[in-house]
C-alpha cells in the first residue's frame, strides 16, 4: 500500500523522483530538514528557514533600564516601563509597531503584553519577510539558507527597501561598501565603528547626505556580511517610518 504522505507528495514532484522506493522516502520524512529537501529538489528558491521572530527596539525613553535604542530583543524580554516610561517595538516580519506606555511588558513574536499601562499598535509598509531574514543573517540568530536554482528576482529574493535614504544597522565594525550591481555607479565606503550583535550602530544615510537611485539594485557588505536589496521605484527622500528604511547588516 501507498503511504498516504509519498501519494501526497508525488501530484507535486517529477516523474522520475515520483518512483523512489518507500525506503527512501522514509529517510526523506524523518530528515529534520524535509521542507529544505523537498524545495531544493523540485528548484524552488529557499528564501529562509529561521528560528526566530526579530523584535527591535526602535526607541526607548531614558530612565527605562535593560534595553537600549535600536537594539534587538528576544520574545520574552520583560520590561518595567513605570509610570510613564514609553518603548516602541517594530516586529519586523509583521511590519507591525508598538508604542507602549508605562506598565510591565512582556514582548511577544507577535504581539506584546503590557499590565498596568497602555499599548498602541500600527501596520507598516515594509518587506517583512526580507526584512526579518536580512536581521536574523546580521546577528546570528538563526539557521538561515540562500539557496538559488537561477538569477534572483529583484521582486521576490532582494529586500525592498521604501526610501532613497535607508537606515543602516550594523552588527559588526569595519569598512561597509553599497556597490550598484545592475549598472555602472560610484561605490559608497562607511566606516562603522563601536558596532555588535548586542548593540548594533545605526547609520542613517539622510545625515551623510548620501541618496541612493529609486529602482535600482545594490550589494551592501560589512566584513562577511552582504545583502542585496532593491530601492522601490517609486522611493523619494521623504521621511518614511524606519522599518521602510531599515537595512540590517
Amino acid at each position: 500500500m501507498q503511504n498516504r504522505n509519498t501519494a501526497s507528495l508525488a501530484y507535486i514532484l517529477p516523474s522520475g523522483i515520483r518512483d523512489w522506493p518507500a525506503q527512501q522516502w522514509l529517510m526523506i520524512l524523518l530528515s529534520q530538514r524535509l521542507v529544505l529537501s523537498l524545495m531544493l529538489i523540485v528548484g524552488v528558491p529557499v528564501m529562509a528557514l529561521a528560528d526566530n521572530t526579530m523584535v527591535l527596539v526602535e526607541s526607548v525613553s531614558s530612565g527605562v533600564t535593560g534595553v537600549t535604542a535600536m537594539s534587538y530583543v528576544n520574545a520574552g524580554t520583560e520590561i518595567e516601563l513605570g509610570h510613564s516610561g514609553v518603548i516602541v517595538l517594530d516586529h519586523l516580519a509583521a511590519c507591525s509597531r508598538e508604542t507602549v506606555t508605562g506598565g510591565s511588558l512582556r514582548v511577544g513574536a507577535q504581539g506584546s503584553q503590557v499590565n498596568g499601562g497602555r499599548i498602541v499598535r500600527s501596520q507598516l509598509d515594509c518587506d517583512g519577510q526580507q526584512l526579518q531574514l536580512a536581521a536574523s543573517e546580521s546577528t546570528g540568530g538563526g539557521q538561515v539558507y540562500r539557496t538559488f536554482s537561477g538569477p534572483l528576482d529583484p521582486q521576490t529574493d532582494m529586500l525592498d527597501l521604501r526610501s532613497t535614504q535607508p537606515v543602516i544597522l550594523a552588527t559588526q565594525s569595519g569598512t561597509l561598501h553599497i556597490t550598484r550591481i545592475d549598472q555602472a555607479a560610484s561605490l559608497i565606503t562607511i566606516t562603522v565603528t563601536a558596532a555588535s550583535a548586542s548593540q548594533p550602530t545605526a547609520i542613517d544615510m539622510s545625515r551623510l547626505h548620501l541618496v541612493l537611485a529609486p529602482g535600482a539594485m545594490y550589494c551592501i557588505s560589512l566584513g562577511q556580511q552582504n545583502i542585496k536589496f532593491r530601492v522601490d521605484p517609486a522611493a523619494t527622500v521623504a521621511q518614511q517610518p524606519l522599518m521602510a528604511r531599515l537595512l540590517p547588516i
